[in-house]
């Protein structure tokens, strides 16, 4: 939910996130070191608005690139948010077939689809509702 600045979303210099969640106080020490955080921060309980403003200012000053190296082999419980192409590219997905299922619309357009993880008696009876053209429902699902 955001409400401590130990497990939250940090933007990037160049608008990837930082998925940061070293919640226990061990990853957190590792995390303050790996992006250098001032120790007057530290003490997250202190003033968590403020150590969560910090955090996002250094955070902010570079690239997921940049922070991918930093956290690379350190344990602080962090990430850079992979794109759905990463994902789709990411060879523990690959290996395991994760985006290996396609779905396609009356059209033949198909696309990539995670496996649903229910019986097909448990989905309803085929051919409900078809889906539908790629960008169909666009309008519908991002108007105000």
């Amino acid at each position: 939910t955001g409400g401590t600045p130990r497990y939250r979303l940090y933007p990037t210099a160049d608008g990837r996130l930082l998925a940061a969640a070293p919640i226990e106080d061990r990853f957190w020490a590792v995390f303050c070191d790996v992006i250098g955080l001032e120790p007057q921060w530290r003490d997250d309980a202190r003033d968590p608005a403020g150590t969560a403003a910090r955090v996002a200012t250094l955070v902010a000053a570079r690239d997921a690139d940049a922070w991918r190296a930093a956290i690379a082999g350190r344990d602080c419980c962090c990430s850079i948010v992979a794109t759905v192409e990463e994902a789709m590219n990411d060879p523990h997905f690959a290996a395991r077939g994760l985006f290996g299922h396609r779905l396609a619309n009356a059209e033949g357009q198909q696309m990539p689809a995670l496996p649903v993880p229910l019986a097909p008696a448990l989905r309803g009876p085929p051919g409900i509702r078809p889906a539908p053209a790629l960008g169909a429902d666009n309008a519908a699902v991002l108007a105000p």
